[in-house]
């Protein structure tokens, strides 16, 4: 096996590893931080999301024009979100992430979606996350292992094949005189 195949292999390897460290559990708090142009905060527990439950928590803009909330230590950022637009401010923010349960707790994907109304007096600069979450089709294990075994039955083949033709070439170029004008002559 060549060193490059070698490299992708173990390349391989070590960030299927690292991505199965970040494994949840249900309920676990997911790391969450309030980002603004000027400052990076980490948000309260109560106010994070909780892996596998749908939740809401209340947040409070002080001088912020725009934030945007950032998960898994900086992994997962939402775009920037405008506090107000025009005439209106921002009542809720709901946030979809689709997880995956099977082997370990994941988030797959991420996705979000702004309110706006028009302010009242005791609302102020006050909105409200929704967190919620859409459990992904568990996965078949069975169809990845016979995959796997197909694949691995494919370059077995492949490397007979090669074998077979090094050790052919090896042969002829012993029954000829290695092709330099020794040997057998054709007549």
């Amino acid at each position: 096996m060549s060193v490059h195949v070698r490299l992708l292999l173990s390349w391989i390897a070590f960030i299927s590893y690292c991505y199965q460290a970040n494994a949840y559990r249900v309920g676990d708090a997911i790391p969450m931080t309030y980002q603004t142009p000027s400052e990076h905060l980490d948000v309260l527990r109560v106010q994070r999301p909780l892996f596998g439950v749908s939740t809401s928590a209340k947040f409070d803009v002080e001088d912020a024009k725009r934030f945007s909330l950032v998960f898994e230590d900086g992994i997962r950022p939402l775009p920037w979100i405008d506090i107000q637009q025009g005439a209106r401010w921002l009542e809720s923010v709901k946030i979809t992430y689709v997880y995956s349960k099977s082997g370990e707790g994941t988030i797959e994907h991420m996705s979000s979606q702004t309110t706006y109304a028009h302010a009242r007096k005791d609302q102020g600069k006050k909105f409200i996350v929704d967190y919620e979450w859409i459990e992904e089709a568990p996965v078949d294990l069975t169809v990845g292992a016979g995959i796997m075994m197909l694949l691995t039955t494919l370059a077995s083949l492949i490397f007979l094949l090669q074998a077979c033709g090094i050790k052919e070439k090896a042969d002829l170029n012993v029954q000829y005189g290695g092709g330099g004008g020794g040997g057998y002559k054709n007549y």
